[in-house]
């Protein structure tokens, strides 16, 4: 391509080019800092020049002035001093002269006036006045000079500039010359160079390269001239390797063609291996057992999930079979037969393994060879079996303990009936001895004993409840708090209570009479342990389990709280520690029952929780209880004691139903002896026939629960159906918790144990006969209240609690269910709800009611509105509800509808 005049001008692009910019300042930096080092030299030289004049000058001075003005000042001639001072001055550069006589200024000459400033550089010189006078030589003074420097630097200034300009005026020329001789020889080819590059394609022609100077020969070639020699060679080969590349590109595509239709099948085929290793996989990783890939010597070359879970490993670099399985030894194992099975040589199926805490733990595997072609050796499959043998020891322990619980529960059943007989006729002759004090005397001791065995009975029907009575919301501390007096009497001043409670404890849903008697056995326990005195420790805290703590244990994950009862006695063997928990086991002789620890046991299976010891000979024992955390907002707030009336006679008609002969005899005693008419029969079936009789006109039925033919359960409900004006009182001498469920819930929370005196009977009896609600049945009932109003909540509490019931509270209808599905849950169940028609936050009224009678078809549920005219509220019994409040928070409208639903629910 013809080169056009326009490529002949100067191309100023390559001037701003990054080299030539570096090239210039190298140049400007080079030569102005030899410039300044130069001009500093030269300055330099001329102020030491300058400082040699002046100092030449005064000492000049001093050789020709010091006699003249010594005589002088000898003399004291002032004018003579005056005038030689001022001449002096005269001198130029001098610009201050005075003499000093002991250190005072006693002449002094000056070209300026007093207050002037002097000159800011300045040069001191000092020559002191020496009189050679008999034969010795004395000073009569001192001449002080001030010689100015500011000429000096002036003149320095001045040179310094010119000197400065003058090489920067060369430093410029210079770099102007440099910059276009670069531009000229070596920049603007270099940018052609670049130039060029950019426009080489490959599969297009471009001209060869050349510079836009004169040619050279071949020796007079220089470094520009081979490089553009050395861009055309690379140009010719490149155009001839794009000609090899595409001949070589064509054949390529040729194959390529080919090598796709492999590569299709080669990725269908990869894909169903991927699918099925997939597969395998995903089985492999859901097995519950773990698996382990095995090399020939034993090293872990793979393990699923459930392996990795069990020995807690992420990663299996250098892990060998015996790491894991200590009880293993690779040596004992051998192959027999087809060598497929792999045989244990202590033919065990069970070992312990370790994992990668450090902690053991039991295990059951096997091994198997694999292949001889596979990369593998063995595989082994295993199974952590520790809740496995705690499921099989609790099941063992809860059998003995449940059958053990039948037969104390049975014995202490007939036990209680001979109890009440002997109780019963203890008190009636009590009141026919009169003051026959030895016979006072006798039935004093019959009671004594009749009393001592109800409480033995009482300890049998505990150990074999399953679940407690009387359980609700506690707070452990206040428990232990409340029972610190009594324990530090009990341990004695040789031992120190020392009670370690968290002051942020949860709440736990247990029988609060249950576990002050399980810490005061436990430290009763404690104190026999440490007869020499000691310390003995009780810690509450809260505990969350997770699923790696469950292997200690069999509780599931959740939160607990957790009592710790740690003392500094003697301390157990295994052997003992085993059997703590069987009933008549015991360890002080003639001093115990053996009951204490089994009625502990009793008390922690019916509240779910569990109870782990802790023992070594020598080093104490400690108990630690694990009860499950209640998430009931507040504790049940305390029943009302009542004060019973003190007439306690009556005339209404009792029917008693007993099959003991003897119980119905002496109750029939006591109630004649108090006034009542007194109807007999020993189970359901007479009991019924009786009711049948237009005339019997019973008011109050006393029943026992356990009889032939008909029990008293069978009856409630057959009375309830039939004669539900008839109040009912339920006895039992066995465990309560077995009808938990099948009679009323106020009746099973009302009944009575034998054996009762007959006090506590005809209080009862008069306390039912004398409400027309019973107000046991309503009082502390529970009541949930849901708003999403806080002052709503705030003022239906305050009524609630005034009349006796206790009550919690929900934002949301969500939060309500929840709350009544852990209270049915709990068998505890809400007696009533009272719940906001139209909330607008997540389900209104209806929708709660709705899923509430889903749950339990029995609930009572209470509308209330700020509103009379939803329909839900004139006609509440169409939309599932039992009632209906306005918002006008009346007292009595309250208490009216409330009474009303629960003696509705008591009496169906």
């Amino acid at each position: 391509m013809p080169e056009s005049d326009d490529s002949k001008k100067i191309n100023f692009r390559p001037l701003k080019g990054t080299l030539a910019k570096k090239l210039i300042l190298a140049i400007v930096i080079t030569s102005s800092s030899l410039a300044f080092v130069i001009t500093a030299i030269q300055l330099y030289v001329d102020y030491r020049n300058d400082l040699n004049d002046v100092s030449k000058k005064l000492s000049d001075i001093e050789s020709g002035y010091s006699n003249s003005i010594t005589e002088s000042v000898w003399l004291l001639n002032d004018e003579q001093i005056s005038r030689q001072l001022k001449g002096l001055i005269a001198i130029p550069g001098i610009f201050s002269a005075e003499i000093k006589v002991d250190g005072d200024v006693r002449w002094q000459a000056s070209k300026f006036k007093t207050g002037d400033a002097y000159p800011k550089h300045y040069q001191q010189h000092k020559i002191a006045l020496v009189k050679h006078y008999k034969q010795q030589d004395r000073v009569v003074g001192e001449l002080v000079l001030l010689a100015s420097l500011d000429g000096i630097y002036l003149h320095l200034y001045d040179k310094a500039v010119l000197i400065f300009f003058t090489n920067a005026l060369k430093t410029f020329l210079v770099s102007i010359f440099l910059f276009f001789f670069f531009y000229f020889f070596i920049t603007r080819h270099l940018y052609k160079l670049s130039e060029y590059a950019k426009d080489i394609k490959l599969g297009s022609y471009i001209k060869p390269l050349q510079f836009d100077r004169a040619k050279k020969s071949e020796a007079k070639k220089d470094e520009l001239d081979h490089l553009s020699d050395a861009i055309n060679v690379m140009r010719e080969n490149l155009v001839e390797s794009y000609i090899s590349i595409s001949q070589v590109n064509d054949r390529l595509k040729e194959e390529l063609a080919i090598n796709e239709k492999i590569n299709a099948e080669l990725a269908e085929s990869k894909e169903l291996i991927v699918k099925k290793e997939g597969e395998l996989d995903y089985i492999i990783n859901n097995l519950v057992d773990g698996v382990i890939v095995l090399a020939e010597d034993f090293t872990v070359l793979r393990m699923n999930d459930a392996g990795r879970r069990i020995f807690k490993y992420d990663g299996m670099a250098n892990i060998r079979l015996d790491d894991i399985v200590p009880s293993i030894n690779p040596d004992s194992l051998s192959t027999e037969g087809s060598g497929d099975a792999l045989i244990i040589a202590n033919s065990q199926n069970s070992y312990y393994g370790v994992d990668a805490e450090g902690n053991e733990f039991p295990l059951r595997l096997s091994l198997v060879t694999l292949p001889a072609d596979s990369s593998a050796k063995y595989i082994c499959t295993c199974l952590d079996i520790t809740k496995e043998l705690q499921k099989d020891e609790q099941l063992q322990r809860s059998r003995k303990m449940e059958a053990l619980g039948n037969l104390t529960g049975g014995i202490a059943h007939d036990y209680n009936n001979m109890l009440g007989v002997v109780m019963g006729y203890a008190e009636l002759l009590e009141r026919e001895v009169g003051d026959q004090a030895r016979l006072a005397r006798y039935v004093e001791v019959i009671k004594h004993a009749s009393e001592r065995g109800a409480k033995l009975t009482q300890k049998l029907l505990s150990f074999s409840r399953n679940t407690s009575s009387d359980s609700g919301v506690v707070n452990i501390n206040k428990v232990l708090q409340d029972e610190r007096h009594i324990l530090e009497r009990t341990l004695t001043v040789r031992i120190k209570l020392v009670l370690d409670l968290d002051p942020d404890l949860w709440l736990v849903n247990i029988d609060s009479s249950d576990l002050e008697d399980a810490v005061l056995n436990m430290s009763i326990n404690a104190m026999h342990a440490m007869e020499l005195g000691g310390q003995l420790t009780i810690r509450t805290c809260n505990s969350q389990l997770v699923e790696s703590d469950t292997r200690a244990n069999s509780l599931p994950a959740g939160d607990y709280v957790v009592l710790t009862i740690t003392d500094t006695g003697i301390g157990m063997d295994e052997k003992t520690r085993q059997r703590i928990f069987d009933p008549f086991y015991t360890t002080k002789g003639q001093r115990g029952t053996g009951l204490g620890l089994s009625q502990v046991y009793g008390f922690m299976q019916r509240s779910e929780g569990l109870i782990q010891v802790y023992s070594e000979p020598g080093h104490g024992t400690r108990f630690s209880l694990y009860f499950p955390r209640s998430h009931q907002i507040s504790c049940a707030q305390e029943k009302p004691v009542n004060v019973p009336s003190v007439n306690l006679r009556g005339t209404e008609t009792v029917l008693v139903v007993d099959d003991e002969a003897d119980i119905t005899s002496l109750t029939e005693i006591v109630l004649i002896d108090h006034g009542y008419k007194v109807l007999i029969a020993h189970n359901g079936l007479q009991a019924l026939e009786i009711l049948k009789d237009e005339n019997a006109n019973v008011d109050i039925i006393i029943s026992d629960i356990i009889m032939p033919l008909m029990d008293g359960c069978q009856l409630v409900r057959e009375v309830r159906k039939l004669y539900p004006h008839i109040k009912i009182q339920m006895v039992s001498g066995f465990a309560d918790d077995r009808h938990h469920g099948v009679i009323n819930d106020s009746l099973h929370k009302n009944m009575m144990y034998k054996p009762c005196s007959s006090q506590a009977l005809l209080i009862r009896i008069r306390h039912l006969l004398d409400n027309t609600v019973v107000e046991d049945e309503l009082a502390s009932q529970t009541i949930l209240i849901m708003d999403e109003d806080y002052d709503v909540l705030e003022k239906f509490q305050f009524h609630l609690e005034v009349l006796g019931y206790n009550t919690v509270t929900a934002r949301s209808g969500e939060e309500a269910l929840e709350l009544y599905r852990l209270s049915v849950q709990r068998r505890d169940r809400i007696a009533a709800m009272i719940v906001d028609v139209s909330a607008s936050v997540g389900m209104d009224g209806k929708q709660l009611a709705s899923k509430i009678l889903a749950l339990d078809a029995d609930a009572r549920i209470i509308v209330f509105s700020s509103h009379t005219s939803p329909a839900e509220m004139s006609d509440y019994k169409d939309y599932g509800f039992s009632g209906a409040i306005g918002k006008g928070f009346d007292a009595g409208k309250i208490k009216q509808v409330i009474e009303h639903v629960l003696s509705a629910r008591f009496t169906e």
